[in-house]
């Protein structure tokens, strides 16, 4: 049997975002595709052209679930860079969450409830859900 690491349910969303790194950064911004999502990463396929985002650089990422959904945006570090399996010119990257602001925690909650097929989250997702608000109001 495998051992999973994973504590959040990672949800399949396939949405178009904007990763933008910090100022001065050769990456500057660029277009990405969101595969998946949960509670604590995301993670993106960045075109290879502009893989010189490095692992553990800051990075926000913006994405929206439709063009009249509001946009989400979050701040978080890069992970991890992998080819992408289905296309050579493309990095899938992995980004775990530093910070999101409340109303950005709803939304994404709400986006994983949607796309989960789930009506409710488990005991510990919601006790991880409460904590990163409780934090992000101090």
């Amino acid at each position: 049997m495998q051992n999973e690491k994973r504590l959040f349910q990672r949800v399949p969303i396939n949405l178009c975002g904007h990763l933008t790194s910090p100022q001065g950064s050769p990456a500057g911004n660029t277009a990405v595709d969101v595969l998946d999502v949960s509670l604590q990463g995301v993670r993106i396929v960045i075109p290879a052209s502009a893989t010189t985002i490095l692992t553990a650089e800051s990075v926000t990422l913006a994405f929206q679930a439709n063009e009249d959904s509001p946009m989400i945006s979050l701040t978080g570090t890069i992970s991890h860079q992998l080819p992408s399996s289905e296309n050579q010119q493309h990095i899938e990257a992995g980004i775990s969450i530093t910070h999101i602001d409340v109303e950005g925690l709803a939304l994404l909650r709400r986006l994983l409830l949607l796309n989960s097929g789930q009506q409710d989250m488990d005991a510990g997702e919601l006790e991880a859900l409460v904590d990163k608000i409780t934090n992000a109001l101090q």
